[in-house]
């Protein structure tokens, strides 16, 4: 790995322009479209902070270039703001052709439809996203009819039907449970011809080598998604290892170098082997489906392979810079894609730490270079992956630098086998075996790296000042490397052998400033994050996404942590609570029952194994044979039990709370729900009213009065309400537990409420907004 030349004057300029542009495209495109002057504002002023890295050049035609670039970027932004469709609830009917290659997510393929009529009309909707169960046979340009129980804004959840990506795709509304009937079928095109092309490979590698392993080949060597089983896809979540099934710029990189080496083995002109290496970078790129991290390693490895030869090097953060504003003119919605943010923040980090990382670590370089690229890369990227996939990989620096060498040969067996399959069968079983075992090898790293104790931290949230803490303490690291290093050596000075002693004189006082610019790095850093983990002043709920029975985590607006029930089972309770709970959080305050059947304490099986607790609250009444169990291994844990009649009241840590009676159930109390639970803090409010049937929320309501109302509601797993409890409650959001799909047939029933589930959106949030009522966070 060679030490980056320091960048030459002009080039800083021609960056520092180049990210004011992206950086004004960006704020833009993040701003709400009644503030659009404002992000021009932000961007002019952006362009003369810009200028102050620049304090060499003191030309007006700069000044008038970052101002003008800094406005046009926001401007640009600002002019590609979605604007959000409401879709109309009901059965609907779509008619419409398939608008890019279907693609594999779990157990569905994502579709996205052009729409040309729908039934009954939804003016705004003119695309429509289709989650099909399985497979699917459907290609660009098909002609399709498809019958839906209704039409569903896009959630939250991270994936192909996550807002972000479907706003960058610009569709509109997602389809409920769709039944798709072809009309016609499309002619031929590009986008068809790569269509066969995937699913012909798809074949080839199922008819040669065993799953999972015939998956994996195709997502890391071709980009062609599958269906992992769970604990593989965990596996390479957790071991960081889970950008290997991504079109990433490693991979574009990986082809670039096979085919310029097996290139230079020919009597070929270098024009001609340039022209060949963009051809299959492209095609390549094309293949595996693009993408913002595909893309923006094929431009910036085009332009290095153009200069090659000629005397002339790309810096990498000039370019890095030009590729980046690139994209954002031409799409700004790609500001918001996870991929775009992942690809150039890791590029960042790769260009400025990997190599001083590299320099410090000894072994064979083959292992140590993708360690540090990967710690570099991590240490960039960190606040997006948390933020997008609530966790963080602790592991991953050594677990690429195991399998990152595998990918090459993975990548080069994989496709001579394909291409010598096209031929006969036979010639290329030997090569996807070879693809196939070293799949294996790579799935072998996941699962080991996977299960070390603390290999991933997974998280709620995170917060901008952890960002900033985080680039503080890196800051601080880097600024005393330099300190350590000495400053550059000048032309003029001897070469080292010839130099007795570093520039700076003695070796203590560089330590000293190590010492000092690391201290304040820390306590910097350390002071940021504490400052986070102080109460907000804000209720939070989140309704776990914890399987078939209600669980749901209360966090008050001084901070007190409660969890209200816990579903039925326990591997998922604490998945969904590990994500769930403020980073570094093992202690829960409380647990609150609602009642003793399983589906609501189940999931307390081994909570007090990973969990702190410190109260228990149960009402006053017959839990059963389990729960009074559970509720006695909790107390010999160290949780303090503490019994709360029904119907009564009780204030703790700034929220007021409420057990409502339900009344006598079909069997009794023994081993029921016995009543719902609403907290209120402020001005916000919610209801929960776990494994509560209609019936029983009559009773709620009629024992409730005029205190019911509460800004949320969290239904039952089976989503049934009584008809006048949403009333009753003056609810305008609607929480519903569960594995099930939400079904539109719920908010159609209830309009003007907002409906989420966690069996579409995973677990969903709550906190109190600007209006000190609860809206989704």
């Amino acid at each position: 790995m060679s030490r980056l030349l320091p960048p030459t004057h002009g080039s800083r300029v021609l960056a520092a322009l180049a990210a004011t542009l992206a950086a004004g495209v960006i704020i833009g495109a993040r701003t709400p479209q009644p503030r659009g002057p404002l992000a021009v504002v932000i961007g002019a002023g952006l362009g003369l902070v810009t200028l102050a890295l620049c304090r060499r050049s003191r030309r007006v035609a700069v000044i008038g270039g970052a101002l003008v670039l800094g406005a046009a970027g926001a401007l640009r932004g600002v002019s590609a703001v979605p604007a959000h469709a409401h879709p109309a609830t009901g059965a609907t009917i779509i008619r419409g052709s398939v608008r890019d290659i279907p693609v594999p997510h779990g157990g569905e393929t994502v579709v996205v439809l052009d729409v040309d009529a729908l039934a009954p009309p939804s003016p705004g909707i003119a695309s429509v996203a289709l989650a099909i169960p399985g497979r699917t046979d459907l290609l660009p340009g098909d002609r399709v009819e498809v019958q839906a129980t209704g039409l569903r804004s896009p959630g939250g959840r991270p994936g192909p039907l996550s807002a972000a990506v479907l706003d960058r795709g610009g569709v509109d509304a997602v389809a409920v449970s769709p039944r798709v009937t072809v009309t016609a079928r499309g002619s031929a095109s590009l986008s068809r011809e790569v269509a066969h092309a995937r699913a012909g490979i798809t074949s080839t590698l199922q008819a040669s080598v065993a799953e999972p392993q015939a998956t994996l080949v195709g997502a890391v060597a071709f980009g062609i998604r599958g269906r992992l089983p769970t604990a593989l896809d965990n596996d390479l979540r957790d071991s960081g290892l889970f950008h290997l099934v991504a079109t990433s710029g490693l991979k574009v990189a990986i082809v670039a170098g096979l085919m310029a080496r097996l290139l230079a083995l020919m009597v070929l002109g270098p024009r001609i082997r340039l022209a060949s290496t963009l051809a299959v970078v492209g095609s390549y790129v094309v293949l595996a489906g693009g993408g913002a991290a595909a893309t923006r390693s094929a431009l910036m490895g085009g332009v290095t392979l153009s200069l090659a030869g000629t005397g002339r090097r790309a810096e990498p953060l000039p370019l890095l810079a030009l590729v980046a504003a690139l994209l954002l003119v031409v799409d700004p919605r790609v500001a918001g894609d996870a991929g775009f943010q992942l690809t150039f923040l890791g590029t960042l980090g790769i260009v400025a730490l990997a190599a001083p990382i590299a320099g410090h670590i000894p072994g064979p370089r083959l292992l140590v270079e993708p360690f540090a690229v990967t710690l570099a890369a991590q240490a960039a990227t960190v606040p997006v992956m948390a933020a997008t996939f609530g966790g963080v990989s602790l592991v991953g620096p050594i677990a690429n630098a195991l399998a990152v060498p595998l990918v090459p040969p993975l990548l080069a067996l994989a496709t001579l086998g394909v291409a010598l399959s096209t031929i006969a069968p036979w010639l290329g079983w030997p090569a996807l075996q070879g693809a196939g075992l070293l799949g294996w090898g790579i799935a072998q790293v996941a699962h080991l790296a996977a299960a070390v104790p603390g290999a991933a931290v997974h998280v709620a949230e995170w917060p901008a000042v952890w960002t900033a803490a985080e680039a503080v303490l890196v800051s601080a690291l880097v600024l005393g490397h330099r300190l350590w290093r000495g400053p550059r050596p000048a032309a003029s000075d001897p070469p080292p052998a010839a130099r007795s002693r570093p520039r700076l004189a003695g070796d203590r006082p560089r330590r000293l400033a190590l010492a000092g610019a690391v201290l304040v790095g820390l306590s910097s850093a350390g002071a940021l994050a504490a400052g986070a983990a102080r109460p907000d002043g804000r209720l939070h709920v989140s309704v776990l996404a914890s399987g078939s029975g209600p669980a749901v985590l209360v966090r008050t607006s001084l901070g007190g942590l409660a969890l209200v029930d816990a579903g039925a089972d326990p591997q998922q309770l604490l998945v969904a609570l590990g994500a769930a709970v403020p980073l570094f959080t093992r202690t829960l305050d409380e647990v609150i029952l609602t009642g003793g059947e399983r589906g609501a304490i189940g999931g307390l099986a081994d909570l007090a194994a990973h969990f702190g607790v410190a109260h228990v609250v149960v009402p006053d009444a017959d839990l059963g044979t389990a729960g009074r169990a559970v509720v006695l291994a909790l107390r010999e844990a160290g949780a303090e039990v503490d019994v709360v009649p029904l119907g009564s009241a009780w204030q703790w840590s700034g929220a007021a709370w409420r057990c409502i009676p339900a009344g006598a159930q079909d069997g009794g109390a023994s081993a029921q729900a016995l009543c719902a639970l609403q907290v209120r803090d402020g001005d916000a409010g919610a209801l929960l009213l776990g494994d509560l049937a209609p019936p029983a929320q009559e009773e709620v309501v009629a024992g409730a009065g005029d205190g019911l109302r509460s800004d949320l509601v969290v239904a039952p797993p089976t989503g049934l309400l009584a008809p006048t409890l949403l009333t009753s409650a003056g609810a305008h959001l609607l929480a519903i537990p569960g594995t099930r799909t939400l079904r539109s047939s719920v908010a159609t029933a209830y309009p003007g409420v907002a409906v989420r589930g966690t069996g579409s959106d995973g677990t969903v949030g709550y906190a109190t907004g600007v209006s000190g009522a609860l809206e989704p966070a």
